[in-house]
C-alpha cells in the first residue's frame, strides 16, 4: 500500500510517499522503504544546499569515504547478508575474502577485539577524556588504516543501489580531494541540522494511510 509521511523539522516541512509491503514481513523487507524515505529527504537537503550557492562535490570515482568508519543498523547489516548471499559463488568468494581481510587489518592494527567470538566482536576504543573525544580518536586511527568498503571498486559503491542510509546522506560541499586527508584538512558536510529534524521526525510525522494500490 501506498503510505504519505510528513517531515516537519526547523528546515524542514515535507510529505513524502513510500511503497509498503502488506502481510507477513521480515524487518529487512522494509529496507527499500527506508531507502525511498533516505533517499527524499537527502534529495531535499542537497536542493537546500545549492539554492544557498553551495554545491555538492561528491562524485562517482571519489570512494574516500569509503574508507571512513561507517555504523548502520542491525537491520541494514542483514540485508547486505542477505545481499551477498544471493551472489553467484564467485563474486561471492570474492567479496567475503575482503570482509575476511578488513577483519585481519583491524585485528593488526588493535581496533578490533581478537578475544571476543566472530560475529560479537567489538571495535576498541581508547579513552581520551569522553565519548566523544574517544569516538572521534577511534574514527581517526580506522581512516589511517585505509580498509576499503568490501564493496567498493575502482573507487566506485557496487550495492549503490542497495548502500546504507548513512551513505547514502553523506555529502560534502568542499573540494572532493580534501576527502582523502580527512582529520588533517577541513572537510564541508552538509549541514546536519536537516537530517537530526529527520531523526527526531518519528515524533512529529502524520501517517495518510491510502490503502492498497
Amino acid at each position: 500500500m501506498t503510505v504519505r509521511v510528513r517531515f516537519r523539522g526547523p528546515e524542514l516541512d515535507r510529505v513524502v510517499e513510500v511503497e509498503v509491503p502488506v502481510g507477513p514481513r521480515k524487518l529487512t523487507d522494509l529496507l527499500p522503504v527506508t531507502r525511498a524515505l533516505s533517499d527524499e529527504l537527502t534529495a531535499a537537503a542537497i536542493a537546500s544546499e545549492e539554492a544557498a550557492g553551495r554545491k555538492i562535490s561528491c562524485r562517482a570515482g571519489c570512494g574516500a569515504c569509503c574508507r571512513q568508519l561507517v555504523v548502520i543498523s542491525v537491520v541494514e547489516a542483514q540485508g547486505l547478508a542477505e545481499l551477498v548471499a544471493k551472489l553467484p559463488a564467485e563474486r561471492q568468494a570474492t567479496i567475503r575474502a575482503r570482509f575476511a581481510a578488513a577483519v585481519r587489518r583491524l585485528e593488526e592494527a588493535g581496533l578490533l577485539d581478537r578475544a571476543a567470538p566472530p560475529g560479537q566482536r567489538n571495535l576498541v576504543a581508547r579513552n581520551v577524556g569522553s565519548v566523544e573525544a574517544s569516538v572521534q580518536d577511534l574514527a581517526r586511527r580506522y581512516f589511517a588504516q585505509r580498509v576499503a568498503c568490501p564493496f567498493l571498486e575502482n573507487e566506485s559503491c557496487t550495492i549503490y543501489a542497495e548502500r546504507p542510509s548513512v551513505c547514502r546522506e553523506y555529502h560534502v560541499t568542499s573540494p572532493a580531494e580534501r576527502c582523502s586527508s580527512l582529520f588533517d584538512e577541513s572537510v564541508d558536510r552538509e549541514p546536519r541540522t536537516l537530517r537530526q529534524a529527520c531523526r527526531s521526525a518519528k515524533f512529529h510525522s502524520r501517517w495518510l494511510w491510502n490503502g492498497p494500490r
